[in-house]
């Protein structure tokens, strides 16, 4: 993925149980990703967006052991970000 840091364990089950959708049609996993991963009025479907290529490198990130870029700056993955 986009960064060299490696999970030393699966932290986050959100790229597989969560979803979010914005009033403007934004669609993410959560409040905490910077960007979504799709937009609904973009003329695709939630499906496309759920099953689509950005989900998927993120999910599949997530399987490798490494975060991604997106997901760098979460609370959850990362301690540290609640502390600042």
């Amino acid at each position: 993925m986009d960064t060299p840091q490696k999970l030393e364990k699966l932290v986050c089950s959100a790229p597989w149980t969560n979803v979010l959708v914005r009033l403007n049609g934004d669609v993410s996993f959560c409040c905490h990703l910077k960007s979504p991963i799709g937009n609904l009025n973009d003329g695709r479907t939630f499906g496309d967006i759920w099953n689509g290529p950005i989900a998927t490198e993120i999910r599949e990130g997530m399987i490798d052991g490494h975060i991604p870029a997106r997901c760098a700056h979460c609370p959850v993955i990362d301690p540290e970000v609640r502390t600042r």
